[in-house]
């Protein structure tokens, strides 16, 4: 599988994106990064706000707390963007009927994230920014 597909399909919203992502090889593989930020896949979809493409990549085995090149997790991301969607998603622990279909063993995820996770600027996923910016949009 080409990784640079799955974060191409994931930032232009390309409707494959489900079927790519369970074309992996193993949960690593939802977990490369991109070179020049170190994003993974699931840092764009958190970016673009997809939140159901981020649940589908933590329940194949995505690694919710990994950082990019700011020391940013997705939550960050999805806390700093805004999206109320992604923040549930990732804050939300994912249930059997979400994992029973992959194909292998997917490792015990560390859903909901810890919310104490600093990026590197000291910053925590700021939960209270998107509840109120999600209140003002209502």
């Amino acid at each position: 599988m080409c990784y640079r597909k799955l974060h191409l399909a994931i930032i232009h919203g390309a409707a494959e994106v489900y079927n790519i992502i369970q074309l992996a090889a193993s949960p690593c593989c939802l977990d490369v990064q991109n070179y020049r930020y170190r994003q993974s896949p699931l840092h764009l979809a958190a970016l673009t706000g997809q939140a159901m493409v981020a649940r589908k990549l933590l329940a194949w085995g995505a690694t919710v707390d990994l950082r990019d090149h700011r020391g940013d997790t997705p939550l960050h991301i999805a806390c700093r963007q805004g999206s109320l969607d992604c923040v549930k998603v990732l804050t939300t622990p994912l249930e059997y009927q979400e994992v029973r279909h992959t194909p292998y063993s997917v490792p015990c995820q560390r859903v909901p994230q810890d919310m104490s996770l600093m990026n590197y600027n000291g910053e925590t996923g700021n939960l209270r920014r998107v509840i109120i910016s999600s209140s003002k949009n209502e």
